[in-house]
């Protein structure tokens, strides 16, 4: 729900409700339902009386915080600051000398490190992994050293953990190795590496309220962070959209004991959409059968909204492709570009290469290469059939995808990158846009087209089943609830539709 310029925005109660309560306070909100406009409300209402901190998830959410902020001529309000965690602890640790920095840890920069094998692909493969998601796992949770982490308890036996309790000890050397050069600078540090020193450095904040978005998908170390300040704190999220476990985020609404009120009102999603997200959302009752969908409501905009339809009638229509992976969303673009002939100019959210590049740090482009010997200088793989054997053994997503590709296109797979390349536009000027869910997330369009890799409930009913008829893991519950999750939130980014693919 927008703001306009000087006028203010018409407020549902539950808005209201939230704009004057008092004290600490968590708000259960739905997609679309007006959070950020009730946030800087609360901001404006309190204006004058003591500094205040926005707390965004996301430089992308800070910079739409800002712009809304602009639209209705409050940037100039002296006593709010906007910010993201990551900003807040890099302007405090680097005042002076800026360390090199990289967004992650690639694969190929830990096989490099600890001169893993060439000969032993999925070994080192799954050392490299393991090294990664340990140090991440240690940069996002509230341990103080490595060793009080317990990395086998964020594992099942799908995610490798008999191959990590064989290998430990190396893993946990690596880990310790990593972040010790990182701390002395004497390789490039990342985000979450700067965010935890921040955190061990246990800053004190001087805000008298701290407003703190999306804490559904806060991390251990962003929740221990403003917990640990005085200010009067308000958080908001929505726990149907947390999708970030695998960067070991929890919902911190269910781990603060304040008051809790709900935004329900959708302003975004029509009753199609909504009943459509319910639907979603009951599939929960699957994996945790106390789970009560009534608990759950979500109440579309035609229930109590009709204004600005004739405006919105005038506008262009927007569309978007919303996959769940990156290669799925690749392999859409190209059919719908090359193939079937439906859009002639695309957009894509977010930085293109990011979607051609896999966690080791090498691009699709690169890998369909290998066959060059000048291009395997410093990458993770030798060969393709590395890939494909590590594939055939692994869990990764990522690279089940990239061999199925490949099996469609083979040596055209470049040249048809490329081509893709010179037909994406801005936004604004496109067809349509593709997206995953991560990076549509906060987003809408008018038109949402689902890709078909996306969970579905005949998958959550044969993953719940077990042989001896006890309960899968916790672990396993919770990545099968966030896949749900991850659905629902690109369903959810719809004003008018969803039509899957």
């Amino acid at each position: 729900m927008p703001l306009q310029n000087n006028i203010k925005p018409n407020l549902t109660s539950q808005q209201e409700s939230i704009i004057e309560s008092e004290g600490d306070l968590k708000v259960e909100a739905v997609a679309g339902s007006g959070k950020t406009t009730a946030l800087l409300e609360y901001a404006k209402k309190r204006e004058g009386e003591g500094f205040m901190l926005y707390l965004a998830f996301n430089r992308a959410i800070k910079e739409e915080i800002l712009r809304k902020l602009r639209l209705n001529n409050q940037n100039d309000i002296p006593t709010l600051w906007v910010e993201t965690a990551h900003s807040l602890a890099y302007r405090s640790l680097f005042r002076k000398k800026t360390p090199p920095l990289i967004f992650d840890l690639s694969l190929s920069s830990i096989k490099n490190y600890f001169h893993l094998s060439d000969t032993d692909s999925t070994n080192s493969y799954l050392l490299a992994r393991h090294t990664k998601n340990f140090f991440d796992a240690f940069c996002q949770s509230t341990h103080k050293k490595i060793s009080d982490l317990d990395y086998c308890e964020k594992l099942t036996p799908r995610k490798g953990l008999s191959y990590v309790q064989k290998n430990y000890d190396q893993l946990e050397r690596q880990v310790k190795w990593i972040f010790d050069k990182m701390s002395d600078t004497k390789i490039p540090i990342t985000h979450d590496f700067y965010l935890k020193k921040y955190q061990l450095s246990n800053p004190k904040l001087s805000f008298d309220w701290i407003l703190f978005d999306e804490g559904q998908d806060a991390s251990p170390v962003m929740l221990d962070i403003f917990m640990n300040q005085e200010a009067t704190k308000l958080i908001v999220g929505d726990e149907h959209q947390q999708i970030y476990g695998w960067r070991s985020a929890i919902n911190s609404l269910s781990n603060t004991d304040f008051p809790s009120l709900n935004l329900q009102k959708s302003f975004r999603c029509p009753a199609a959409v909504t009943d459509y997200a319910k639907e979603v959302v009951a599939w929960k009752k699957h994996v945790f059968p106390d789970f009560n969908i009534n608990d759950f409501e979500m109440i579309p905009r035609t229930v109590y909204s009709n204004q600005n339809n004739e405006e919105e009638s005038n506008q262009k229509k927007t569309h978007a492709v919303i996959a769940r992976t990156h290669l799925g969303l690749i392999q859409t673009a190209i059919e719908w570009l090359f193939e079937a002939k439906k859009v002639s100019s695309v957009a894509f959210e977010g930085n293109f290469e990011k979607y051609l590049q896999l966690d080791d740090g090498s691009s699709i482009s690169q890998l369909v290469n290998l066959n060059n010997k000048a291009s395997r200088k410093k990458e993770f793989w030798y060969d393709w059939k590395q890939i494909e054997e590590t594939a055939a053994v692994s869990q990764d997503r990522s690279l089940k995808r990239l061999v199925e590709l490949v099996k469609k296109y083979g040596n055209e797979l470049p040249n048809l990158l490329e081509r893709l390349q010179n037909r994406i536009t801005e936004p604004h000027k496109a067809d349509i846009t593709f997206t995953t869910a991560h990076k549509g997330k906060g987003l809408e369009w008018d038109t949402v087209y689902l890709q078909s890799d996306f969970v579905s409930e005949k998958q959550i009913l044969k993953a719940v089943e077990t042989k001896t008829g006890k309960s899968i893991s916790k672990a396993r519950k919770q990545s099968i609830n966030e896949e749900i999750n991850i659905l629902y939130v690109a369903l959810t980014r719809a004003r008018e539709e969803v039509r899957k693919i």
